[in-house]
């Protein structure tokens, strides 16, 4: 699956953060779960604490999931797990001027 560009750009522009999450797409990620499962298993894991949407960045290492504000305890919970099986494990608030998925 390709991005939609176009479709993207239009989401930005009209400031649709659903938009925006829906077409968030990382080509690279079919190759790489093939070669490190790893990622697979983590967006799993993401998806099953309630991620509002989980991505490997660019062309990795990072995964990363998104939740939104009223999914707060939802991402604590997965945080807490992170931190018990892997080295390394963030938990940001992001600044979005207003915008609420």
């Amino acid at each position: 699956v390709h991005p939609d560009t176009l479709a993207m750009v239009n989401a930005i522009e009209e400031g649709d953060i659903h938009g925006i999450r829906d077409n968030m797409i990382n080509v690279l990620e079919d190759v790489t779960i093939g070669k490190y499962p790893a990622v697979k298993a983590l967006k799993s894991k993401f998806r099953e604490f309630g991620a509002t949407k989980c991505m490997m960045t660019g062309s990795g290492p990072t995964v990363y999931a998104l939740f939104t504000e009223k999914e707060r305890g939802k991402a604590e919970s997965l945080y807490r797990n992170l931190l018990k099986n892997y080295k390394q494990a963030y938990m940001v608030r992001t600044f979005n001027d207003g915008w609420e998925l």
